[in-house]
C-alpha cells in the first residue's frame, strides 16, 4: 500500500517536474506554472513527513547545496528589510524572488523524490522544447491560412483556445495565407525571448545527446536529437530573435567543443551488422542535410529581416550621443540628429530613417540604455525595492516626468539585478554561476554521468553570459535557471557518489 503511494508520488512529481519545465517559457501560463511549483513543494515537505527514508535524503542534499545559493536565499529573505522601498520589496519578494527560491528547492527535490527514475537528459530537453514544438505546429497551420484573423489580434494562448473552439465547430476559412518565414511569427508568444531562451537550452541537451547517442552507437536517439537541434534553429529564424540565432549557434558550439574535449578517448560502438564506415557516412549525411537546411532557411530570414542590415550603424550613432540621459528624457536632439544622417549620407533615405528610429526601440536604444544604466548603477549601491521597475522607477526622477524615449528596464540583466537587489545581490547571485562552472570544470573527467556534467556547464555559462545583453533575472526565467541547475547539480552528485 505504502509502496504503491509512493509510486504514485513518484510519477506525480515527475509530471509536475517536466510539466513545470514545459510551461515556464510560454505565456499565459502563470497559474499553471505555479500550481506544478506547490503541488511539488506540497509532495517534498509530505514525502518528507512520511518517509524517513526522505528525511534521510533530504539532510543529505541540503549538505550538498553551494554556499553561493544559500547565501543567495538568505539575502533575498532579508534585503526589504533595508530596501530603500521597503512596501515594494517585500510585495517582490513574496512574488518572483520568493518563486525562485521554491524553483531552487523542487529542483532539488527532483533527485530526492525520483532518484534514479528521474527524467533523462532527453526528456528535459524534450519538456524545455515544447514551447518551440506548439510554435512550430502554429507556423505551419499559419502557412496553411488556418489561423483567422482574431488570432493574429491577439496572438496569446486564450486566441489559440478561440481559435480551437471555432475549429471544433468546423469554420476553417482557409483564408489567411501568411509566410513565417519571410513576415515573421511569433505564434502565441508577446516576447520571443520565451522562445528564444528555451531553444538554448534545449539547443545545448540535444547536442549533448546527440554527441553521446552517436558514441554509444544509438543511431534513432542520435538522429532524433539532430533533428531536434534543426527545429530549434527553424522556430529561432521564423520568431527573427537575432540574439537567439546568435547564442544559439554559439552555445552548439560550445557544447560540441565540450563534448569532443572530454569524449575524445571514448570508442565508438561499432552497430551490429553495419560497417563502421558506413556508419559514419549515414551520420555526416544527417549532419550535413541539417546544417544546410538551417543555413538556407537562415538566409531566408536575414534576408527579410531589415533589422540585420543596419545593426552596426544603429550601434555607432548610440555611442555618438553625447549625452544620453537628455536624449532618453526629451528624445533626440537636433544637433544629435543632423550628425547620424550626415554619418551615413550615402544611404537611401529608408535605412537612414531606420537607423533614427532604431535609436528610440532597437538596438542603438539599447545602447541609450547601457550608458544611462552604469550611471545608475553606480549611484545606487544598494539597489531600490527588488523589482524589474527599478530602472524606470529611476529614469521617472531623473528626468522629473515620464522620458520620452520609454523602456521598461535596462535591457541588461546585471544592471537590472544590481538596481534591484544592490551590487551585493548582484555579486551573489553571479557567484552561483560560477560556482556550477567551477564545479564542473573541476569534475570534468572519465565518468558514466559526463553528460550531466556537460550540460551544467553550458547552461551555467549561457545564463551567465546571456544576462549580457537582455533582462533575464526576473519572474519566470529565475525559476527556469533554478530547476534545472538544481536537478542537474545534485543529480550528478549522488550519482557519483553511488559509483565511488
Amino acid at each position: 500500500m505504502l509502496q504503491n503511494l509512493y509510486k504514485y508520488c513518484q510519477n506525480t512529481y515527475l509530471f509536475a517536474f517536466l510539466g513545470c519545465i514545459a510551461v515556464l517559457p510560454m505565456s499565459d501560463t502563470i497559474a499553471l506554472r505555479n500550481i506544478f511549483l506547490v503541488l511539488m513543494l506540497l509532495l517534498l515537505i509530505s514525502a518528507n513527513v512520511f518517509s524517513k527514508n526522505i528525511r534521510f535524503e533530504t539532510i543529505s542534499a541540503a549538505k550538498l547545496m553551494p554556499l553561493p545559493l544559500i547565501l543567495w536565499m538568505i539575502y533575498l529573505c532579508m534585503f526589504p528589510i533595508w530596501a530603500p522601498r521597503q512596501d515594494v520589496a517585500w510585495e517582490n519578494f513574496f512574488g518572483q524572488w520568493g518563486e525562485s527560491i521554491i524553483a531552487w528547492i523542487v529542483g532539488f527535490g527532483a533527485f530526492i523524490i525520483l532518484s534514479k527514475r528521474g527524467p533523462s537528459l532527453f526528456a528535459i530537453g524534450l519538456a524545455s522544447a515544447f514551447p518551440l514544438i506548439v510554435h512550430l505546429l502554429l507556423s505551419t497551420l499559419a502557412f496553411m491560412g488556418f489561423l483567422s484573423e482574431n488570432f493574429y489580434r491577439q496572438r496569446s494562448l486564450t486566441g489559440l483556445y478561440d481559435e480551437m473552439t471555432a475549429w471544433s465547430h468546423g469554420d476553417f476559412t482557409l483564408m489567411n495565407f501568411h509566410n513565417p518565414l519571410v513576415e515573421g511569427f511569433n505564434g502565441i508568444e508577446v516576447m520571443h525571448g520565451n522562445l528564444g531562451y528555451a531553444s538554448t537550452l534545449a539547443i545545448i541537451i540535444f547536442t549533448t545527446t546527440w554527441y553521446s547517442a552517436f558514441k554509444k552507437n544509438k543511431l534513432n536517439l542520435s538522429a532524433i536529437s539532430a533533428v531536434a537541434i534543426i527545429c530549434c534553429f527553424v522556430s529561432l529564424f521564423i520568431i527573427r530573435s537575432r540574439g537567439a540565432i546568435l547564442f544559439g549557434f554559439l552555445f552548439l558550439i560550445i557544447t560540441l567543443m565540450l563534448n569532443l574535449y572530454k569524449n575524445k578517448s571514448g570508442q565508438v560502438v561499432k552497430p551490429n551488422g553495419v560497417t563502421m564506415k558506413a556508419f559514419r557516412r549515414k551520420l555526416r549525411v544527417l549532419v550535413l542535410l541539417g546544417i544546410v537546411t538551417v543555413l538556407a532557411i537562415g538566409y531566408k530570414s536575414v534576408e527579410s529581416d531589415y533589422r540585420w542590415h543596419s545593426m552596426v550603424d544603429k550601434i555607432i550613432a548610440a555611442v555618438q550621443i553625447e549625452d544620453p540621459l537628455e536624449t532618453l528624457c526629451n528624445g533626440l536632439s537636433v544637433t544629435d540628429e543632423i550628425r547620424i544622417r550626415n554619418s551615413i549620407k550615402g544611404e537611401s533615405q529608408e535605412y537612414i530613417d531606420d537607423v533614427i528610429f532604431g535609436l528610440k526601440r532597437q538596438d542603438g536604444g539599447r545602447i541609450l540604455l547601457m550608458r544611462v544604466g552604469i550611471d545608475f548603477v553606480l549611484e545606487n549601491p544598494f539597489g531600490l525595492d527588488g523589482s524589474r521597475q527599478s530602472y524606470k522607477q529611476l529614469i521617472m526622477d531623473k528626468c522629473g516626468h515620464i522620458p520620452l524615449l520609454t523602456f521598461a528596464h535596462t535591457h541588461q540583466s546585471w544592471m537590472d539585478l544590481s538596481l534591484a537587489l544592490g551590487w551585493a545581490g548582484a555579486i551573489l547571485f553571479a557567484l552561483i554561476f560560477l560556482n556550477f562552472l567551477a564545479f564542473g570544470v573541476q569534475e570534468l573527467g572519465d565518468s558514466e554521468n559526463i553528460d550531466l556534467l556537460i550540460v551544467l556547464i553550458a547552461m551555467s555559462l549561457f545564463w551567465l553570459v546571456r544576462g549580457l545583453f537582455d533582462s533575464l533575472y526576473r519572474e519566470h526565467y529565475l525559476e527556469m535557471q533554478a530547476i534545472i541547475l538544481s536537478y542537474l547539480y545534485l543529480r550528478y552528485l549522488r550519482l557519483q557518489q553511488a559509483e565511488r
